[in-house]
Parts: structure tokens; sequence; C-alpha cells
């Protein structure tokens, strides 16, 4: 009896100490929704098992996947669809071909009509549970979503291929066009800080240091990180300075009368 009631008071203080003892800790969260990348998810599933957990993706299609004999995913009541992660390289073939299609949304939802009415390459902020693992693969449910304005769009990407097909063929100049023509207000950050340094770098290539500047110098400012667009915007203003200063037409004619 004594042992109980001492257990019994060790526990009262226990529960007394909790509040107090789990400010700062790592447990404040533990309840809380994760941010994390959709790569994050795939690369460890089983991670994620059962958690709430927000990322960005890109919608590519509607689709017709279900397995209701080893997940809760069946078609009379889960839409299915598939989508990019967040900073997925589309212009690139195996890229845009490998997409994630165990997405789902109970046809119920508020906002499976969102999905339905979804276009490729539309954005969402997405609240997903890792409902299942299969064969390795997350079957995830979507219980939220939230538009985002930023994204691709088809003649961006048209343009993205074309330019990296030209790059490839050390066709710098017209690569660089192409880089330069693509940009575009509404697309996401990540696109535009990738087509400046293309351009850029291109334009460089081209030897036409004078058109690479401006993008090399926004490719800085958008990342401080990155060494090689720093380095090729330094040797772009070297070599510009070392060039002879044109002289204008009046000028010469100035000269020849003196």
């Amino acid at each position: 009896m004594n042992s109980l009631r001492v257990i019994a008071a060790l526990f009262a203080l226990g529960l007394s100490a909790a509040p107090a003892a789990a400010s700062g800790g790592w447990w404040d969260d533990i309840f809380e929704e994760k941010t994390v990348s959709l790569e994050t998810i795939l690369k460890n599933p089983e991670a994620f098992r059962g958690l709430d957990v927000s990322f960005v993706i890109q919608f590519h299609k509607l689709g017709q996947i279900d397995n209701p004999y080893y997940t809760p995913f069946e078609k009379e009541r889960y839409l299915n669809f598939s989508v990019w992660a967040d900073g997925a390289a589309l212009w690139e073939k195996k890229v845009f071909e490998a997409d994630f299609a165990y997405m789902f949304i109970d046809r119920i939802a508020e906002d499976c009509q969102t999905i339905l009415q979804a276009g490729a390459y539309e954005r969402f902020v997405v609240t997903g549970r890792v409902v299942s693992v299969f064969r390795g693969q997350p079957w995830i449910e979507v219980v939220g979503l939230k538009g985002i304005d930023r994204k691709l769009d088809e003649p961006t990407l048209i343009r993205m291929v074309k330019a990296y097909k030209l790059k490839s063929a050390r066709r710098f100049d017209a690569a660089a066009g192409e880089f330069k023509n693509a940009f575009g207000e509404k697309l996401p950050e990540g696109v535009q800080h990738l087509l400046h340094r293309e351009s850029g770098l291109c334009f460089a290539a081209a030897h036409r240091y004078a058109d690479a500047l401006v993008p090399l110098e926004k490719t800085v400012q958008m990342d401080p990180k990155d060494e090689e667009a720093a380095q090729v915007l330094a040797q772009c203003k070297k070599e510009l300075e070392s060039m002879p200063v044109p002289v204008s037409e009046t000028g010469e004619k100035d000269a020849e009368s003196k």
C-alpha cells in the first residue's frame, strides 16, 4: 500500500512538473504539422507514416489509381491525381515523365473541386497525410491545400527545352536569347533565377559580355552563394574594361580636323 502511495506521489509530482520542463524541449511541437519537401517524403516514406506534413507540389493530371485491398483508397470515395515536386526540372524529359502518382483527396472534401479544375503546372501548398506505404511508395491523402499564384507555363517550358538543346549544341548566342525570352514575372522564383543564370552564362560564352551583366547580377543578387555566376560576372566586367572605347563618328572627324 505504501509503495502504491509513493508511486502515486511521484506520478503526481511528474505531472505538475511536466509543463515547466516541456517549455523549450523538442517535444513542444511533436503534434504540430511539419513542413518538408515531397522529395524528402519519397526518400523515407515510413518516417512520415501517419503524420500530417506540408509541402509544395505542381499539379500534373487526374488519375485512376486505387488499391482498396492494401490501402483505404478506392475510386468511389477518393479522387486520384499526380504531381511533381515543386523544384522538379520539368524541362528534362526524364523528370517530366517521373511524376508522383499516389496523391488522393476525399471526393466530398471542399478542396476536391479545386483539384478537379486544376490545370497542369498549377502550384499548391498541400497538407498531406501519409496513410499507407505500399511497395516503397507513400500513398498520401490531401487534407488541405492552398493555391500559389506563381507557376510554370507551357510556352516557358517549350522555350526552356529548346534553349537547353541549343546550349548542348554549343549555340550559346541562340540559347541565351531563348532563356531570356522565356522569362516571365509570374514564374516561380526558382525558375526566374535559373533563367537569369542560364541567359547570363550563355551570353558570356558567346562573348556578349555587356548583355551578360544584368542577368548575372540578378543571379548573384538572388543567390549570393553562386560562385560560378559571380566569377563569370567578374570576368565579363574585366573583359569589358579591357576593350577599347569606341570612337564616335563625330569624334573621328574632330580628331582629323585637328
